[in-house]
């Protein structure tokens, strides 16, 4: 059914117009005074010969008729009246927009030549007529037509009765025709004339025309028609065939059984793809369920019984011929099925279907597959030899797939090496270039080679796993089998490894090779090893006692951990041990210490057996912990440099000690005294470069009265002119926010010196993943301050709150578990049923309703809204392709498809299509990518569904790119601050030809739950605003809906706001061409908002600007004019009014603050919310008189909302949408009460009100929700 709006528009395309065809005007025009400036010529009468009625009189009922006050100044007076009214009859209501009249109609059908009578059913019975004629009638022909719809799968059963139709020859000039199908070819089902009954007509589809042709009507009476919708029945499919539950897409009726016999050609099988499936869930389909069985006899074998709202799989008979049985009971009616059938044919039967070994047949195709240890070519037909293997040659080679060319994506693959008994394999890598670093230290998440011994209990034990281009030590097997394994994503290929391995005998597999302690492998012999705390005997096979003192320097060579155990670990560990271990790095680097195993003797205070950790160089640093019993202790992080660690045995009770690794950790948090101290760039500084993808903060913390000096000892970083690959960047203070950079610095910065005026520095260590550096040495000390005290105290005041009021923004988008709701079934279910799996994780942007502050964002002012419960939500997987594929949860949305690298959006003079704002977003992540970071790109699968109302001012268009945006940088793996997503989506909505602020945005990701936000902008930032708890806001839909991305109203707006900004900037001789907005302008001269509206009124003139006028202000070109002040979807506009849009921005800035202030400091009560309330009213009138973004219906609600609230005003862009009142509890149900009597009942709205007029509170920002977090 078309909108109101829409049906108004149709009848514009079909050039139905209303006019006077009687003697006697039917409308006057009280005066032209009334009407608004420049649409008085609306109500010029035009002559007969530019329009006609079609010999129709005058219709008041027309949805085309002007409303009494359209166009009206103020918008209650009249500009249109009825006339011509007998004297007591009450004059007809006029510009009514619920639907066509009868009027209207039958223009129409006049106007094209319809038929003069029939209609369309779409109902599960009827019954129909041809008119009945006045036999005094002059003769004429008559020509009916009748079409019958019913869902996919349901027949239509015909009755014709009391049928009395001349009966011409061959019924050839009266008859009666029946058809299979809407259009004059269908199959003809019988053509009848003369008198009788005619019963039983069937038809094989879902749709029936019926055509009445007499010629002589005023004898004879026609006929009755009688027809029901039936379902199931016979349905032979040469192809493709579609059927559908009674009823579908609503719900299905109670007690029905439908039984449909589906027959494909002979050597086919029938095929059943369910496109939608919801049906009463049971544990065994008791209660309302499909039925399906191979064949149509008693015999036919049972396929499946379905039913709950999991979308089944693909279903395919084993001959050609199927019966699929639909019951519903009386209870719990649901949405119903939709399925499509296919005439399947098996491929695989071919002798020519082209596969080397196995065929598998799937839907409308095939595909081969290969025997264990082949796999396919990529040809997709013929084998090769898999990649992996088993090997037991006494030495080979491995390699990984294509070696020594690029690995394939997305590769698996498995060696294993398997030796004799009391046998060893020794692996020795010969190149190794996988994707990764050089680093061992590196965690391989993308490629990667596995080794791994499998032990004699079955478990594996794990000997690396590598990556980047740096080749591991030699590998001794733990067992007689090890196992190596590849596998590599999807994006970036290098040239593999390759390996050579040797089976060597296991000499310590007999007696432990006589050692006494433990016993190692070497290729060709063995070695003896003596645990912690003993030596190796001359005889180099016994251990003997030894000093249990160790010195650690962590990085004097790689790799840059370690393992320390106690005495003779694994076994006890001996009586009266006094052990100490003493772990160094290099300054500017931490240790971690992480026990894997931990058992010592029990005491409440560790008093027999412990082990004590120092934070320091010896046991006289801060002690970190003592810990006994056979609890593991937590990881353990060092302050500095150094950590100390001891542990002592008594000579009683003995356990089997512990075990602990040891690794450094980058940066940390270290205090700055008067001697001088260093920071290494890394822990392997004059040994290798740095890593690349490091990031490393260090806090130099100074004290009161000092300075922290900061000298640059050796530096040699990657070279850029920017400093934006490898950098060191300083900042002044200890605020990771809001810290002032003293320099970003790259090269060689040698004996370079910078000294703060806080009492502490950051430092900020980053690189990328391409070239490297030797690194650097600083040297940090303290020196007295230059700064005074009440400047630091001022400062850091400042800096607390600032920090405060934005750090919620520099956060990224919060990531939480999903809790299971209708809302996430349904999309669930869609997703499952479009792309056969479950969605990896969801999001959720909120719509928004703008409480004050409107059309000021994009010049620069602060706003003032909150967040929806209504809202937009994805459902998104990724894939290897990379390829965008998307769906919109209401299926009267077309899908969409399209690879990553060819995302366009091509604007046209109609309003975007839905998935273009989806591509905004995503066109705006993938432009913001980096070389390295677009080697991440996955596929996106992803279903779109959202309850924000289109086009109603509550920023639905905003949520859906602000919510693509979301879905992709999280696919992409990009953690992006709030912020920074914010003024991404703000500037990438643009794509659509939407010049605004920002405001959806922000709003979009800051917002939270209990609070509106003032949102300011460059930079951005949100403080929250504290609503009186007494105050409810109403939302209403005006049911007048604008779309500002398909119309120039709103673009225009921002240029005339811009354009009032630069010719007063060029009458204060300011840069005009500088100058984009009016709170720039304010900036610049520094003025306050009063002064900016007494200037606005000595600046401009009321009268409009023509584009003439404007050139000659500015004393530019028409062309500069374009290039500078103009977007080119505003280049044609010839006329602009500058005075009224200037002084609503400046005024509506002032409502904002005062509203801010109001709620920050008022009391709360009564006074507060009249306060509020005249604001929201004022900023209406404003944005009504001013701005001329109003609509009556708007303006309607207003007025009828003034009785209830205490102030409404229109929200969102305007000329249309929604309002928001400010309504004191009590008063809530009467507002909305009223509204339905007497604005939407009018308009013809007689259900569904709860979701254009409802009550809302803020609610939270944009997230991110997974399966399992």
């Amino acid at each position: 059914m078309l909108s109101q709006q829409g049906e108004h528009k149709s009848l514009q395309f079909l050039d139905v117009v209303t006019t006077n065809n009687n003697k006697r005007l039917s409308t006057r025009v009280p005066t032209k005074n009334l009407v608004v400036s420049g649409q008085q010529t609306n109500f010029n009468k035009l002559p007969t010969d530019q329009v006609t009625s079609l010999g129709q009189k005058y219709d008041y009922n027309s949805i085309m008729h002007y409303a009494r006050n359209t166009y009206s100044i103020n918008g209650f007076s009249d500009t249109i009246q009825p006339i011509g009214i007998p004297l007591g009859m009450k004059a007809p209501e006029i510009g009514q927009r619920v639907g066509l009249s009868a009027g209207d109609i039958e223009q129409t059908l006049i106007l094209y030549n319809c038929p003069k009578c029939g209609s369309t059913f779409q109902t599960l019975s009827g019954s129909f007529s041809p008119p009945k004629m006045n036999v005094n009638a002059p003769r004429e022909s008559l020509a009916c037509e009748w079409r019958i719809t019913a869902t996919p799968g349901e027949k239509i059963i015909l009755n014709l009765t009391s049928m009395d139709v001349f009966k011409s020859p061959n019924c050839s000039t009266d008859f009666v025709e029946v058809r299979d199908g809407h259009w004059k070819k269908s199959k003809l089902l019988g053509r009848f004339c003369g008198r009788g009954d005619v019963p039983n007509i069937r038809s094989d589809t879902n749709r029936m025309l019926i055509v009445y042709q007499a010629a002589t009507i005023n004898e004879h009476t026609g006929f009755l028609g009688n027809f029901e919708v039936v379902c199931g029945g016979t349905m032979h499919v040469t192809s493709i065939g579609y059927l559908a539950s009674p009823n579908y897409p609503d719900d299905y009726s109670p007690n029905k059984e439908c039984i449909w016999k589906i027959t494909v050609p002979d050597q086919y099988q029938v095929a059943l793809k369910f496109l939608s499936f919801d049906l009463e869930h049971h544990v065994e389909c008791r209660y309302d369920f499909i039925s399906i069985h191979s064949g149509l006899d008693k015999n036919a074998s049972h396929v499946a019984t379905l039913c709950g709202q999991t979308v089944p799989e693909n279903i395919v008979s084993s001959s050609n011929q199927m019966i699929m049985k639909f019951v519903s009971d009386k209870s719990k009616q649901r949405g119903g099925f939709s399925a499509k059938i296919f005439a399947e044919y098996n491929e695989c039967d071919r002798k020519d279907h082209g596969c080397e070994q196995t065929c598998i047949n799937t839907l409308g195709s095939y595909m081969c597959a290969c025997r264990k240890g082949l796999e396919l070519h990529s040809d997709k037909r013929s084998c090769v030899d898999a990649c992996g293997g088993t090997f037991k040659a006494p030495k080979g080679t491995i390699a990984s797939p294509s070696f020594p060319e690029l690995y394939p994506g997305s590769k698996q693959c498995t060696w294993i090496i398997e030796a004799p008994l009391q046998h060893i394999v020794v692996l020795n890598f010969t190149h190794l270039d996988v994707e990764g670093n050089n680093y061992d230290d590196q965690l391989c998440e993308y490629d990667q080679v596995n080794v791994s011994s499998l032990l004699s209990n079955g478990k594996y034990k794990q000997h690396g796993s590598f990556c980047g281009t740096k080749r591991p030590s030699m590998i001794f097997s733990e067992s007689n089998v090890l196992e190596i394994s590849f596998g590599s994503d999807d994006s970036v290929q290098q040239t593999g490894f390759a390996a050579v391995y040797y089976i060597d005998p296991d000499e310590c597999s007999t007696r432990n090779g006589e050692c006494e302690h433990d016993c190692v492998n070497t290729l060709g012999s063995f070695q003896c090893i003596c645990r912690t705390g003993f030596t190796l005997h001359e005889n180099k096979k016994d251990c003997i006692e030894g000093d249990c003192v160790h010195e650690i320097f962590t990085v004097s060579t790689p790799p840059m951990y370690g393992i320390i155990s106690s005495p003779n670990y694994p076994k006890y560990y001996p009586a009266s041990k006094d052990c100490a271990w003493h772990i160094r790095t290099l300054p500017g680097h931490r240790i971690r210490l992480i026990f894997m195993n931990f058992n010592l003797e029990s005491h409440p205070e560790c008093y027999f057996d412990n082990v004590q950790i120092f934070d320091g160089d010896s046991s006289k640093s801060h002690q970190k912990g003592r810990y006994c019993g056979p609890r593991v202790p937590l990881p353990i992080d060092s302050t500095e440099n150094q950590l100390y660690m001891t542990f002592k045995s008594d000579n009683n009770v003995h356990k089997k000690g512990f075990s602990a690794t040891y690794y450094t950790l980058c940066g940390g948090i270290l205090q700055a005294s008067q001697e001088k101290r260093q920071i290494y760039s890394h822990p392997l500084y004059g040994n290798a470069s740095y890593a690349s993808m490091k990031s490393c903060d260090w806090f130099v913390i100074g004290n009161d009265g000092f300075n922290v000096k900061l000298s640059f000892k050796e530096f040699d970083l990657e070279l850029e002119e920017d400093c934006s690959y490898d950098y060191l960047e300083v900042f002044d203070g200890l605020d990771s926010q809001d810290s002032r950079s003293l320099g970003r610095f790259c090269g060689n910065q040698t004996s370079t010196e910078l000294t703060t005026t806080e009492e502490g520095v950051i430092l900020k260590f980053r690189t990328d993943d391409r070239i490297v550096g030797r690194g650097f040495i600083l040297e940090y000390e303290l020196v007295e301050s230059i700064v005074s005290l009440e400047e630091k105290v001022l400062k850091s005041t400042a800096n607390i709150e600032a920090h405060i009021h934005d750090h919620i923004q520099k956060m990224p988008v919060e990531i939480r578990k999903l809790s299971p709701n209708e809302k996430s079934d349904k999309i669930n279910a869609a997703f499952f049923g479009i792309y056969k799996k479950v969605p990896e994780f969801y999001v959720r942007v909120p719509g928004r309703v703008n409480l004050i502050g409107e059309h000021i964002d994009y010049c620069g002012y602060g706003v003032c809204p909150m967040a929806l419960e209504q809202d937009m939500f994805l459902a998104v997987a990724t894939t290897n392709e990379k390829r965008l594929i998307l769906h919109n949860f209401d299926q009267k949305y077309e899908g969409f498809e399209c690879e990553l690298d060819e995302v366009k959006i091509t604007l046209t003079d109609s309003a975007p299509r839905w998935y273009q704002y989806y591509l905004c977003g995503l066109k705006g992540i993938l432009e913001s990518l980096n070389e390295s970071q677009k080697n991440h790109i996955k596929g996106l699968q992803v279903v779109v569904s959202g309850t924000i109302p289109q086009s109603a001012g509550l920023s639905s268009s905003s949520a859906l790119v602000s919510s693509a945006a979301l879905s992709a940088a999280h696919a992409f793996k990009l953690s992006l601050p709030k912020e920074e997503l914010a003024n991404l989506c703000a500037a990438c909505e643009r794509y659509i030809g939407t010049q605004g602020g920002g405001m959806d945005q922000a709003i979009a990701y800051l917002a939270k739950e209990g609070c509106a936000k003032l949102i300011e902008f460059e930079p951005l930032r949100s403080t929250e605003v504290k609503l009186p708890s007494d105050a409810v806001f109403v939302i209403a839909h005006s049911l007048t809906n604008l779309n500002k991305a398909a119309t120039g109203d709103f673009n225009c707006r921002v240029v005339e706001c811009r354009l009032a900004a630069q010719i007063i900037a060029k009458k204060q001789e300011l840069d005009w061409r500088k100058m984009k907005r009016l709170g720039d302008l304010q900036r610049a001269l520094g003025l306050n908002l009063d002064e900016m509206i007494v200037l606005v009124k000595a600046s401009l003139r009321e009268m409009p600007y023509s584009k003439d006028d404007v050139i000659q202000e500015l004393n530019t070109t028409s062309s500069l004019l374009d290039t500078v002040s103009l977007t080119p979807n505003t280049r044609d506009i010839q006329r602009f009014k500058l005075y009224q849009r200037a002084l609503h921005v400046f005024n509506e800035a002032k409502r904002v603050e005062e509203f801010f202030n109001t709620c920050q400091t008022g009391s709360g009560g009564e006074a507060t919310l009249i306060t509020l309330g005249r604001l929201m009213s004022e900023s209406h009138q404003s944005l009504r008189d001013l701005y001329e973004c109003s609509h009556p219906q708007l303006d309607r609600i207003v007025d009828l909302a003034k009785e209830f609230s205490f102030g409404t005003r229109l929200t969102g862009a305007g000329w249309g949408g929604c309002t928001v009142s400010l309504v004191a509890p009590q008063n809530v149900e009467k507002m909305r009460n009223a509204l339905i009597q007497n604005f939407y009942k009018p308009l013809g709205v007689t259900d569904g009100f709860e979701s254009i007029v409802f009550t809302t509170a803020p609610k939270a920002g944009a997230c991110i929700y997974t399966n399992s977090v």
